[in-house]
């Protein structure tokens, strides 16, 4: 890859990202809650996140839809799930969106992210407009219940 301007990302620079993109996912924490994949369902979780890491490191030109694949593959092979929310996407494509900005050397940007989601911001809202706050309908009030409020709508301007 001749890509001068980008960094390198290490596994110790994005695990952590992929960690806390993984934390309030609505969908895996019940998967722990309920012991979808048996009495080791953390470390199966914790597997998938590291396995995610590796993968996504290794495979420069990652497409949001085949992270999404993998993510559902994990998911029904490991916990024997299918998470039909449309929330697989979601997350591969804030992970794909997160990792570009990584190599670019946007580390306060995806900081600034992260901690918007830690904060009960939808997905796409924390990378949409970073700069104007229009979290007026996507703020959750904090109580987590907005699971599918607008998670349909498509930001184009993801990559700007």
């Amino acid at each position: 890859s001749s890509s001068a301007s980008k960094q390198a990302v290490s596994q110790a620079e994005f695990l952590p990202v992929v960690h806390r993109v993984f934390a309030p996912w609505t969908a895996v924490r019940l998967l722990v809650e309920h012991q979808a994949g048996g009495p080791d369902t953390q470390a199966k979780v914790d597997w998938m996140q590291q396995a995610v890491c590796h993968w996504m490191l290794e495979n420069s030109a990652l497409a949001p839809d085949e992270l999404a694949e993998v993510l559902e593959q994990y998911i029904d092979e490991l916990f024997s799930s299918v998470f039909d929310d449309g929330s697989c996407y979601e997350v591969a494509r804030l992970l794909c969106d997160l990792l570009e900005r990584l190599r670019r050397g946007e580390t306060a940007f995806v900081e600034a992210a992260l901690t918007r989601l830690a904060r009960g911001v939808s997905l796409q809202a924390c990378v949409s407009a970073p700069s104007s706050h229009q979290d007026d309908d996507d703020a959750d009030d904090g109580d987590g219940g907005g699971d599918d409020s607008g998670d349909e709508q498509d930001y184009g301007g993801v990559h700007a």
